[in-house]
């Protein structure tokens, strides 16, 4: 007797968390960044990160996961480097 167990997943269960429609990590850099430049400089900052915020839906329009990629590709660290 062979045994299936694959079970048809919903859509939805096999996509990314997103916040605004970019990924969770660029998204908690651009408020970390925004809410240190509010500190030090004042309000007026917080339309820096309206503004960052756009251009990153702007550039993850087709896939929300562009920059979550860019960022996980900076964070590694190149071990064959002399």
């Amino acid at each position: 007797m062979e045994e299936n167990y694959s079970a048809p997943v919903h859509v939805s269960l096999m996509e990314k968390n997103v916040m605004f429609g970019i990924g969770t990590t660029v998204f908690c850099v651009i408020m970390m960044v925004t809410v240190l430049m509010m500190a030090l400089l004042g309000a007026p900052c917080v339309l820096l990160g309206v503004l960052l915020l756009l251009i990153c839906r702007q550039v993850c329009k087709k896939d929300n996961m562009t920059l979550e990629f860019m960022f996980q590709n900076m964070s590694y660290r190149d071990l064959y480097w002399g």
